[in-house]
Order: C-alpha cells, then sequence, then structure tokens
C-alpha cells in the first residue's frame, strides 16, 4: 500500500452503477411476446452483482492501494443502493448521500463465443452542489461525468476544482466515458485551468478533437493549461506536459491480462493514490498502467491498482493493494 502523504482522503465524483454479470450462455434470447424456448434461455453459472461505474471502480482502485476513499455518484435508497454502499464501505470506500429514490444498473450478458448484450440505466443524475463540499478538501478525480450529472457541468466542476486547490489538492478529470453525450471540445476549454489533468484515451480524444487533432490539441492546451494524459492501452500514455511541446511516452507496467475492461479506471484510481502519496505526476502516471502482453511486475503499485480491476488472484491480506475489489461479486441481496 502506497504510504498516505495526505491526511484527506481523495474524493471520486461520477459515474456509479450496480453491474449484473451474466456468463455461462450458450446464446442470446430472441425477443418474442411471451416466454418461451426461444425468448427464455438458461445460463450455467449464477449472474453476479458487481460494484461498478467510471468513478466507483477508480475509487476502489484508489483505496486499495492508498486507503479510505470518497465517492459521490447516483446511488438510490433502493435495496440495490443499500447493498452498493455495503459492497463500497467493505473496500473502504465512503458513498457521499444522495436524495436519489433509484440506483443505476448495466446488465451484461456474454455468450461462450464472445459476444455481448448490454443494458444500462445511468440512475438519476446528480447536481455537482450536493456533493458535501468538505470533501473536497484535498485530490479530486472526475470520472463519467456525462453519465452521472445533470449539464451544465463545468461550472460545479470549477466550483468543486477551486475548493481543491485553496487546499492543496490536485484536480483530475477523465473525459469519458466515449459516446454521443461524452464532454466535447467547447466545455473543456471552459474548464480554462480549473482541472490540472485531463485524462483520455487516443480513441475518445479523437471523438473529442475531431478532425485536424493536433491543431485542435494545440488550441485544447491553450485553453487548458495543465497536463493532459493520451492512453495508448498496452502501449503505455503520452503525457503532455505545461512549456513542452512533445509528450513523454510513459510505459505501461507489465503484468498477466484476466480480463481488461475497467483497467482504464483502474489508472484514474492508481494516479490519484500515488499523488496523495507525495510522487510527483510523471511517476504517478506510471501507477495502474499496464502492459497486458506480460507477466512481469513492474511497477509493484501500479500492478496493484490494476489487479483490483483485472480480477487476478490475490494471496495478499484484505487490506493489501493486490486486493480484487472492483471486480468482486456484491454480497447477495437475498441475504
Amino acid at each position: 500500500m502506497l504510504g498516505p502523504a495526505s491526511k484527506r482522503p481523495a474524493l471520486c465524483v461520477g459515474s456509479l452503477v450496480c453491474d449484473i454479470s451474466i456468463t455461462g450462455l450458450d446464446r442470446f434470447p430472441i425477443a418474442e411476446t411471451e416466454f418461451s424456448a426461444r425468448s427464455d434461455v438458461w445460463h450455467r453459472e449464477p449472474a453476479r452483482l458487481i460494484a461498478a461505474g467510471t468513478a466507483g471502480n477508480a475509487a476502489l482502485a484508489c483505496a486499495a492501494l492508498a486507503g479510505p476513499t470518497r465517492l459521490a455518484g447516483p446511488v438510490g435508497v433502493d435495496l440495490l443502493g443499500q447493498t452498493l454502499r455495503s459492497a463500497f464501505s467493505d473496500g473502504q470506500v465512503e458513498i457521499a448521500p444522495t436524495a436519489n429514490r433509484s440506483t443505476g444498473t448495466h446488465v451484461i450478458a456474454n455468450s461462450g463465443d464472445g459476444l455481448r448484450q448490454a443494458y444500462f440505466y445511468p440512475g438519476e443524475h446528480i447536481e455537482l452542489s450536493s456533493v458535501p463540499r468538505a470533501w473536497a478538501r484535498g485530490h479530486i478525480l472526475f470520472s463519467g461525468l456525462n453519465l452521472s450529472v445533470t449539464r451544465p457541468i463545468t461550472p460545479g466542476v470549477i466550483e468543486l476544482a477551486a475548493i481543491a486547490h485553496d487546499h492543496g489538492g490536485l484536480v483530475a478529470l477523465d473525459i469519458g466515458q466515449a459516446g454521443d453525450d461524452m464532454l466535447n471540445f467547447g466545455e473543456l476549454a471552459e474548464l480554462n485551468g480549473a482541472v490540472d489533468v485531463l485524462i483520455g484515451s487516443r480513441y475518445e480524444w479523437g471523438l473529442v478533437l475531431g478532425e485536424r487533432p493536433e491543431m485542435r490539441m494545440h488550441r485544447l492546451r491553450g485553453a487548458c493549461p495543465g497536463h493532459i494524459v493520451v492512453k495508448h492501452g498496452s502501449e503505455g500514455l503520452d503525457l503532455y506536459r505545461p512549456g513542452r511541446r512533445d509528450p513523454l511516452r510513459v510505459a505501461a507496467a507489465p503484468v498477466e491480462a484476466r480480463n481488461p475492461i475497467g483497467a482504464g479506471d483502474a489508472f484514474a484510481g492508481g494516479l490519484l493514490a500515488a499523488v496523495g502519496a507525495g510522487r510527483p505526476l510523471e511517476e504517478a502516471c506510471g501507477v495502474g498502467g499496464v502492459d497486458r502482453r506480460t507477466g512481469r511486475d513492474r511497477v509493484r503499485t501500479g500492478a496493484g491498482a490494476v489487479r483490483t480491476h483485472l480480477n487476478q488472484p490475490s494471496r495478499a491480506s484484505p487490506a493489501s493493494a493486490t486486493r480484487p475489489l472492483t471486480y468482486r461479486a456484491l454480497r447477495s441481496i437475498a441475504r
């Protein structure tokens, strides 16, 4: 576990859902008006409830590395929400209270031949004004805001970022999740220096920058004078630094791959934990990075964060950084 340099828990703000994972399908159902052998498909393995969401995943990864972490997102007072709060609490993540009635869900069905169907309900959006101001007095990560926060988004981000900066905190924002409603170029430009680190994958930045990406990246760097991270999966990432024209290439930490889903959230959580431990940003970018092509641990703290999301078996104690929290099954609702 990383040694905490900051006494205040980090805060993650954004998407928070309960994944319902269904595996062991021989085929997908065919929609009909009545239950039949075509529409009613059995699966060989039990369904799992999983604490998830982009901000939720990052919070669990951060907590696995750095200890108690806070999370603000759309969780309801329903049975799923109660179960979700309990699961995150087991992972040393405290969720902010909300007035939401329902909890977001992501029902994912996986067939044996690698195909997938999914149904997504993001939950009731939250207002950033509802995030406890005392929780913002430290490092903050925003993630999946397009899935969880009522627009306009940028004024709330700027307000919380100002509180964090007043207390010496770093503010990072993951521009995803990719899609038609993801944060756009204009919204990012409106931040005007409020965010210290912008994070996105090569694919996500391509959607934001559109045609002539080099020219628009130059414009974005002028509007957002902080750091910009462009993730390249197992090839590592490019870190654009203020006052430097060319990016710094940061290699990924090599680990054995089990499941790459959530690896980007693990990166964000690892970065947040490393910054909280006093690591410089260039080094923090190596925490949580994963090279899925090999099985060697080059950055132990980074491998720990990634294992949280790759669901690798752990032989360590429950408080260890390698505890597989993010993709562990929630306790049964019926219990």
